[in-house]
């Protein structure tokens, strides 16, 4: 194999080709991790004094320090491990540089929120209802009585008539028990009452409140049904119902509820 072998000139500092020896070598470079013979370089062929040859084998020879070219097992260990060690190293970095950064405002906890106030409907037209009252009225040829508790909820925002009534004709032999709560709703400007009872009845009813001593309420079931009720405050401890009620057939139902306060 005919090559051109090349030497540096230290006078005139000019690479110069030297002829090759007679019989092919390999030259190898002092280099603690791979060794490549420049026969099969690219790069120029500097004779230097780390450059050793040795004839035909193609393998290095010994250093003057008695050392071998080829890496002991030991060796490629080691250089296994600082070549993982490098890696981890580098992706701990990266890891790092792509965290997102918390800052110490992120850190501080947040401040309470300033809690916001709660408006409460203004009871007072409504107030001399609280306490207990008594009510009786006509109803199917007889008179229906009921006891009503008035009492205001604990957060403030309705007026609380617990109602119970007992038995009085044939058509109704247990006890029936309601609840009416009431309250003022100010984005329509009305009073609202929402009606429950044991036996399946409900109902809601809205008034814009007292106008001197009277306040209309009235309301429609979902079946259809109408009703309404007159209230007149005869005195702080005594009122007046005229409620009339149409049913989904147009029938319609008038009674007078008469309610007094009880002593307390």
């Amino acid at each position: 194999m005919t090559s051109v072998r090349w030497r540096m000139d230290d006078e005139l500092h000019k690479i110069k080709p030297v002829a090759p020896p007679p019989s092919t070598s390999y030259l190898y470079a002092v280099n603690p991790v791979a060794f490549i013979p420049f026969e099969h370089s690219s790069r120029a062929r500097w004779e230097h004094p780390s450059f050793i040859e040795r004839k035909g084998s193609g393998r290095p020879d010994v250093l003057p320090s008695e050392r071998s070219f080829v890496p002991s097992f030991r060796e490629r260990i080691y250089m296994k491990h600082f070549v993982l060690t490098a890696l981890g190293c580098a992706l701990l970095a990266i890891g790092l540089s792509s965290a997102p950064v918390v800052s110490v405002a992120q850190m501080t906890p947040a401040a309470a929120p300033t809690p916001v106030p709660v408006p409460h409907p203004d009871f007072s037209s409504m107030n001399f209802l609280l306490g207990s009252w008594t009510c009786t009225q006509p109803l199917r040829g007889k008179t229906r009585s009921e006891t009503d508790a008035y009492a205001m909820s604990n957060d403030g925002m309705w007026m609380v008539d617990a109602a119970t009534s007992p038995p009085f004709d044939r058509y109704r032999t247990v006890a029936q028990s309601s609840m009416t709560n009431t309250t003022y709703d100010p984005t329509i400007k009305q009073w609202v009452s929402v009606y429950y009872d044991n036996l399946g009845g409900y109902a809601i009813e809205s008034t814009s409140g007292w106008q001197g001593s009277t306040a209309s309420w009235s309301g429609k079931g979902l079946d259809g049904g109408t009703f309404a009720d007159v209230i007149t405050m005869v005195s702080d401890t005594e009122t007046s119902d005229a409620n009339t009620t149409t049913d989904p057939k147009g029938h319609v139902t008038k009674v007078t509820i008469t309610c007094k306060k009880n002593a307390s």
